[in-house]
């Protein structure tokens, strides 16, 4: 591991990654749930399924905000934006 370095850019919120996480949790349990053949699939998929709709609402809504809104706070400008701190 690299030390003093962080894992992820500072892009990513923290409700990113746990809305990922989230995602990725759910795909396993659905690749569990085909590996095994379907055998344990009524209970499972009631957690599953929402794992997977509540993670995908998320990051697509995170994303498609700042198109409306503009970019979120704590956010890095891109090239020719400014802030209000260079106004002053």
């Amino acid at each position: 591991m690299r030390s003093g370095t962080p894992w992820f850019p500072k892009k990513w919120h923290k409700g990113d990654i746990y809305a990922m996480a989230s995602l990725l949790m759910g795909l396993a349990i659905v690749l569990f749930l085909a590996a095994t053949g379907l055998e344990y699939a009524t209970w499972t998929l009631w957690i599953a399924v929402p794992m997977i709709m509540f993670s995908l609402a998320y990051i697509f809504l995170v994303s498609a905000l700042p198109i409306f809104l503009g970019p979120r706070s704590g956010g890095d400008p891109k090239e020719g934006e400014t802030t209000e701190e260079d106004h002053e």
